[in-house]
């Protein structure tokens, strides 16, 4: 009696979700500008802008929220290349001890994104990133818009009753109006509320301006990165449209 033996070997999969991310923020931007194009197309008219100005703010907002997701999986995504491929494969993977590997699995699992980047350059043994770099900067202030999104509390804030919008009571926004030192003239006002007194978030923030500007903010944090700790950046740079 013959038998046949077959063996199978299974196959290790890894989903990332960074280009994905990427991608859809970039799809986010292009709504806000379709939407304020229109905008100006109708001569700003008011009616357009009570039926479209809360797509715009939707979109923005998801653009903003796109774009911190696209950082937190490109540096997850690093640190997981470099630890899991025990064959080495990955550049980084050939400069560090398995003791610095244990060391990255326990950061993988931390929450701050930008202490996870200092401690994976310090056990590279590379510099970390100016934290007073205007990448660095734009970055984080791409994040803190997330963050308030996220954990959005509505605030009184006294305004001036302008195109039929009526101001709330009293001025109570201190985190708002950090925000709006932060952000102020890093890209342009929304077109709905850039002549009014509407206040600074979400209202003048949430446009096509702030959202082009966090899909480059991101995109340059990223690259200047990977750069700076020595990875890998052409897959990266293909998801970006960034030629070498």
């Amino acid at each position: 009696m013959e038998f046949e033996i077959v063996v199978q070997r299974s196959v290790l999969l890894k989903t990332v979700m960074s280009p994905m991310h990427l991608k859809m923020a970039g799809f986010y931007a292009s709504e806000c500008r379709k939407i304020e194009n229109s905008f100006a197309e109708c001569g700003f008219d008011y009616g357009y802008q009570i039926r479209n100005y809360e797509w715009l703010q939707g979109f923005s907002a998801s653009c903003f929220m796109s774009c911190a997701a696209f950082m937190e999986s490109a540096i997850n995504e690093l640190i997981s290349k470099v630890v899991d491929e025990s064959e080495g494969e990955h550049p980084l993977s050939k400069v560090i001890t398995p003791d610095q590997v244990q060391l990255l699995k326990e950061e993988k699992e931390k929450k701050n994104l930008f202490d996870k980047c200092d401690r994976l350059a310090e056990i590279l043994g590379q510099k970390r990133m100016d934290r007073g770099s205007a990448i660095f900067q734009n970055a984080a202030g791409v994040m803190a818009v997330r963050n308030s999104l996220m954990h959005y509390k509505p605030y009184l804030v006294e305004v001036e009753r302008t195109n039929g919008f009526e101001g709330d009571e009293v001025d109570d926004r201190n985190h708002i109006v950090s925000l709006e030192k932060r952000l102020k003239g890093k890209f342009e006002d929304s077109a709905f509320f850039r002549n009014d007194s509407q206040p600074y978030f979400p209202r003048k923030c949430l446009g096509a301006g702030g959202a082009e500007w966090a899909v480059k903010a991101v995109q340059e944090f990223v690259l200047e990165y990977y750069k700076l700790i020595g990875a890998d950046s052409g897959s990266l740079r293909r998801i970006c449209n960034i030629e070498d």
